[in-house]
């Protein structure tokens, strides 16, 4: 059975600087209200997630098994998948600047999700893209700077 609207996650701290997730639910990764790389106004999703916090940079792998939003018409079956695998670099600059850089991969397989999107070196995928893989690379900039941030309490 496909559960689409559940959500549940386990996280535990591994070491100071990283946190391990594991479970089934909504990702927001960017700034505003909606994400250019990925929004919380997406269905819920199974995925592992890595954070890790060192001085002012945040790094985040992000492996994720999607699927349709429903069956329409086709009865009750079990639904095909794709998966995603996104990895995100960001840097506090200053307390009100930050900046960042981002890539993810979505890719469907037949026999589940393939073990070489587990690197987590960011903008690998982009070399492997050149050399002419069928599958879909996002990559993208991030800025933000919070030049009128007022206190409102």
């Amino acid at each position: 059975y496909d559960f689409l609207i559940s959500e549940a996650a386990v996280e535990f701290r591994a070491s100071k600087h990283i946190q391990i997730s594991l479970g089934h639910g909504r990702q927001f990764i960017g700034s505003g209200v909606r994400s250019l790389l990925l929004s919380d106004f997406s269905k819920p999703h199974f995925y592992l997630k890595f954070n890790t916090n060192v001085w002012r940079l945040h790094y985040q792998n992000l492996f994720s098994e999607l699927s349709p939003e429903s069956l329409g018409e086709q009865g009750n079956r079990l639904l095909d998948k794709k998966y995603m695998a996104a990895h995100y670099l960001s840097i506090n600059i200053t307390k009100n600047w930050n900046a960042g850089i981002f890539e993810s991969v979505v890719f469907a397989r037949k026999n589940g999700f393939e073990l070489q999107y587990l690197n987590p070196v960011i903008l690998y995928r982009f070399i492997e893209h050149s050399l002419g893989s069928p599958d879909n690379v996002f990559i993208g900039f991030h800025f933000m700077d919070k030049f009128f941030l007022m206190n409102l309490y």
